[in-house]
C-alpha cells in the first residue's frame, strides 16, 4: 500500500501560507467568474504558481497521490486515490470556491452545505412506496473530458485554459479520485442536468425525488407505482423504468441493478441508510451494535480508538433523532462514565422545553426536490420572527401537534443582510404575556445556551432542544454570527437560542452538513440579540 504522506525526498517547491481561504462566498464567486489563465488560479488559491503547476502537470504519480482500497459493505473492495497533503490543501481550498459558486440543487442532498442523509431521508418518509437506485462507478464514470467540458459549458463558461487546469486539479487517471476533497462537489456540479431531467420526470409522474451522491431515490402515494419509474422484468424482479434509464445514460451515467429496490408500507422503507416509515429515524441494528461497543469498552480500558468510534455514532444518533431525544441522552451518559475526558452537556429542564415548546412553530414550504422546512419563534411585544431565507413561495406554519393544521403566513418585515424576518400566522392572536422574551444582555463565551427547533421534522415528533455553549464569534460580510459548540442542522434555522433564564439570545441561522464541514460552513451558529434588535429597529422605521 503506498503511503499517502509526502515522499521523505520530496521537497514542495514553495508553500501556501494558508491552508484554508479566507475570503467571503461573494468574494471567491467573484474571483472564479474573472479567471483567465492559469496564473489566475494560483492567485485565487492564494499558491505559487509554480507549486501549482507541480501538482497538475510535473509532479509523479506518486508524489501526487497515494493509493489504497477499503473494503464495501455488501462486498467487493473500493479502490481510494488520496492526494498528497501539498495537493490536497490546493484542493480544499478550491473546493471553498466550488461551494461558493454551485448552486445546490433543491433535490441534491449529499456534500451539500444545510443537506445531509437527514434531509434526504425526509423527503420521503411517510410514503406509499419509496424506489431506490444506485448509480454504477459514480466517481469513476466521470473522466477529465467530462469535468473539463462542464467548466467550459454554461452556467460556469471558463476558457478552455482554465478549464484544463481546473479539471487537471480535480481528476487523476482520467477519473475524479473518490479520496479528492474537491470530488464530491465537483459531481454535484456536473449532475446539475441529471438532476433537472429526473425532477421533470418525477414531478411528471407525481413522485418526489432527492439525490445523494449516486443514490437516486423516488416515492410516491400513487396506488400503482409509475412505470416511467420502475417495472418489473420477465423474471419479476423490480428494475429501472424506461424512461428512467434512458434519463439516466443520456446523462453519461449507468444503473447499478443489484441496489435497485421498490419498498411499499409493510417493508422497512430506507433512504441513505435511515428507516422513513413513520419518521426519519436509525436503524435498530445501528443502536445495539452502539450498545455493543458501550459495553465493550466498560471492559477495555485506554481503548482511544473505540472510544472515538463510539461517540461518533452516538452523536449521529444525536442528529437523526434530536440533542433532547431520551435514548440519545441515555447513550451519551453511559459513554461520559466511560470517557474522563468527556463533559456531559446538561440536559434542558422541564421548564424550559415547556417555555419554548409553547412558542415555536414549524415552518414549510415545497420546493422541487420535496418539502423544506424551518422554524419560527415567537418573541414577547415583538411577534412571529424567523430566517428570512427560510419563507420560500407559498410557506405556512403549523404547530407540531397539530402538522394537518397549516396556516398561511404574512410577511410584516424581511431583511436580507441581516437574514431575519417578522411574520404573522393567520388566526393566531399574539397578546402582551405570550411569547419568550428576548434577552437584553449580549452572549458572552462560554455560556450554557439551547438550540430549539424542528430538523428533519415529521408527524408525531417534538421540539429538538440541543444544549450547546457560545464558543466565539465571526463576523460574515458585516453581520455578528455567534459561533455555537452544537450543530445546527437543516429545519433548525429560525429556530431561537435561549439562554438558562428562558430568554432568547439568538436565532438559528445556518449549519452544516456533517461535522467535518463546519469549517467550510460561513455562517455556522446564530444571529446574536443584538442584530435582532437592529432587525426591529429597521422594522419599526419602515412603517409608513
Amino acid at each position: 500500500m503506498t503511503s499517502t504522506t509526502d515522499p521523505p525526498h520530496w521537497r514542495p517547491p514553495a508553500k501556501s501560507t494558508s491552508k484554508r481561504l479566507t475570503a467571503s462566498d461573494d468574494s471567491l464567486r467573484a474571483s472564479f467568474y474573472k479567471l483567465e489563465n492559469a496564473r489566475d488560479v494560483a492567485v485565487m488559491l492564494d499558491v505559487p504558481y509554480a507549486t501549482l503547476v507541480f501538482y497538475t502537470y510535473r509532479g509523479a504519480d506518486a508524489e501526487r497521490y497515494g493509493k489504497f482500497e477499503i473494503a464495501k459493505r455488501r462486498g467487493g473492495m473500493r479502490s481510494i486515490s488520496a492526494p498528497t497533503t501539498g495537493l490536497k490543501i490546493i484542493q480544499q481550498k478550491l473546493n471553498q470556491v466550488f461551494l461558493a459558486v454551485y448552486e445546490t440543487k433543491p433535490a441534491v442532498h449529499g456534500f451539500a452545505r444545510e443537506k445531509n442523509i437527514s434531509t434526504n431521508a425526509t423527503v420521503h418518509r411517510r410514503k406509499r412506496y419509496v424506489f431506490n437506485v444506485d448509480l454504477a462507478d459514480f466517481f469513476p464514470s466521470i473522466n477529465f473530458g467530462r469535468v473539463r467540458g462542464m467548466f467550459m459549458a454554461k452556467p460556469y463558461s471558463r476558457n478552455a485554459t482554465v478549464a484544463t487546469m481546473l479539471a487537471r486539479i480535480c481528476c487523476f487517471e482520467n477519473q475524479l479520485p473518490q479520496g479528492a476533497p474537491t470530488s464530491p462537489t465537483v459531481s454535484n456540479m456536473l449532475c446539475g442536468k441529471l438532476d433537472s431531467d429526473l425532477r421533470r420526470l418525477g414531478n411528471r409522474v407525481n413522485a418526489a425525488y432527492s439525490r445523494y451522491a449516486d443514490d437516486i431515490t423516488f416515492s410516491t402515494n400513487e396506488k400503482v407505482f409509475p412505470t416511467p419509474l420502475a417495472a418489473r422484468n420477465e423474471e419479476g424482479r423490480v428494475v429501472c423504468g424506461r424512461e428512467l434509464t434512458r434519463v439516466i445514460e443520456a446523462n453519461g451515467f449507468s444503473v447499478n441493478p443489484s441496489k435497485t429496490r421498490l419498498l411499499t408500507r409493510a417493508d422497512r422503507q430506507e433512504v441513505t441508510g435511515l428507516t422513513v416509515n413513520v419518521k426519519v429515524n436509525v436503524q435498530r441494528r445501528y443502536i445495539r451494535r452502539v450498545r455493543a461497543m458501550l459495553h465493550r469498552l466498560s471492559r477495555e480500558d485506554n481503548n482511544k480508538l473505540l472510544l472515538r468510534q463510539v461517540k461518533g455514532r452516538i452523536d449521529f444518533i444525536g442528529q437523526v433523532r434530536g440533542r433532547g431525544d431520551a435514548l440519545y441522552r441515555r447513550l451519551l451518559t453511559r459513554y461520559a462514565a466511560l470517557d474522563t475526558g468527556f463533559l456531559l452537556p446538561p440536559a434542558p429542564n422541564p421548564s424550559l422545553i415547556n417555555a419554548v415548546d409553547k412558542n415555536v412553530w414549524v415552518i414549510e414550504w415545497m420546493a422541487d426536490g420535496g418539502g423544506e422546512q424551518g422554524t419560527a419563534v415567537l418573541i414577547r411585544d415583538v411577534g412571529f420572527v424567523t430566517c428570512a431565507h427560510v419563507l420560500g413561495t407559498g410557506a405556512y406554519a403549523y404547530r407540531a401537534n397539530k402538522p394537518e393544521d397549516r396556516r398561511s403566513i404574512t410577511v410584516l418585515h424581511s431583511d436580507l443582510e441581516l437574514d431575519l424576518a417578522l411574520i404573522s400566522i393567520s388566526g393566531i392572536e399574539v397578546d402582551e404575556k405570550s411569547g419568550l422574551v428576548l434577552s437584553g444582555q449580549i452572549p458572552q463565551s462560554l455560556q450554557q445556551v439551547y438550540v430549539a427547533g424542528f430538523p428533519s421534522f415529521a408527524p408525531g415528533a417534538t421540539i429538538q432542544i440541543h444544549p450547546a455553549h457560545v464558543v466565539g464569534r465571526r463576523q460574515i460580510a458585516n453581520l455578528p454570527i455567534i459561533s455555537l459548540g452544537a450543530s445546527v442542522f437543516a429545519g433548525a434555522s429560525g429556530g431561537p437560542v435561549v439562554n438558562d433564564s428562558h430568554e432568547v439570545i439568538g436565532i438559528a441561522v445556518r449549519g452544516a452538513q456533517n461535522e467535518s464541514l463546519v469549517e467550510q460552513t460561513d455562517r455556522y451558529g446564530a444571529i446574536p440579540v443584538e442584530s435582532i434588535r437592529e432587525f426591529l429597529a429597521r422594522a419599526a422605521r419602515s412603517k409608513p
